[in-house]
């Protein structure tokens, strides 16, 4: 297991290939300190996955990252520092754990409006354009709802119509809160394959959260764990995957093993109600 390195800062470099630095960010709210002294750094090409126990800071980290939340300590987006701004829809896509889609468009035009960062002033979607949008909406299973109204979706479908969003957008990052979270099974592996096959073709950094462990540590090159705020772990899976630093993290029983393909399988384990943590 790797601990959390301490602030080393790299926000004068020009490493073309650094997507995110983030070194020493503290992020609080209504007197509250939600997140204490992160330092990690994301390259282009590399998937980072946060994991960690409800309320330890994930999706604050997502926020502070897209330009939502106001921080201390230094965030730097492709070399350049932000402060607090809105990160630029052309660097970055976000899709938040609970999307909002507004009344009154159909699912191709709410993917479509991915492709608002690539307009000129006064420009219209392309042919190319909505192609595009048509080839993800497809290749997520979502082709046959193209012309449906967004407030007539599932859960799921909702869910994956966000991603879709988002990955017509092309943006060098991608940042997904719990992507996962509404989906079957089925749906989950989809999303998760087609981000994957787009962040190797293309050499996009993708930063996400997820409370599926094995999916994370499936998809994830490295994973950083959250508790209380603070990274209490980094490293690829076979670091931060491990029965007692999960188990004293989540604060219940957990195993885990590997599975047919090598990869690691997390499992709670039950436990009675009259003997659970005190």
């Amino acid at each position: 297991m790797m601990v959390s390195k301490g602030p080393q800062s790299t926000l004068g470099a020009t490493r073309r290939s650094l997507a995110l630095d983030v070194v020493d960010v503290s992020v609080g709210y209504s007197g509250s300190t939600v997140v204490n002294g992160l330092t990690f750094e994301l390259s282009l090409g590399d998937w980072l996955v946060i994991i960690g126990p409800n309320g330890a800071g994930k999706t604050t980290v997502l926020k502070t990252i897209v330009g939502i939340m106001e921080f201390s300590g230094e965030l730097a987006i492709l070399g350049r520092p932000q402060t607090g701004r809105a990160a630029e829809a052309r660097t970055v896509a976000y899709v938040p754990q609970h999307p909002v889609l507004p009344a009154g468009m159909s699912v191709a035009e709410y993917v479509l409006l991915g492709r608002t960062a690539h307009l000129g002033w006064f420009g219209s979607e392309s042919a190319a354009d909505r192609r595009r949008a048509a080839d993800v909406l497809d290749q997520l299973d979502l082709g046959s709802v193209a012309g449906r109204p967004v407030t007539e979706l599932s859960g799921g479908e909702a869910q994956r119509v966000s991603v879709a969003r988002a990955l017509v957008q092309e943006a060098q990052i991608l940042v997904l809160d719990e992507p996962t979270s509404s989906l079957d099974l089925s749906h989950a592996m989809t999303v998760l394959e087609l981000v994957d096959e787009l962040r190797h073709a293309h050499d996009l950094a993708v930063i996400s959260a997820m409370h599926d462990l094995t999916l994370a540590g499936r998809f994830g090159d490295r994973m950083l764990l959250l508790s209380d705020g603070q990274s209490v772990a980094t490293g690829g899976p076979d670091d931060v995957l491990n029965d007692e630093l999960l188990t004293a993290h989540y604060r219940t029983p957990i195993a885990v093993i590997d599975g047919p393909d090598g990869c690691r399988v997390v499992v709670p384990q039950r436990v009675p109600l009259d003997s659970g943590p005190k």
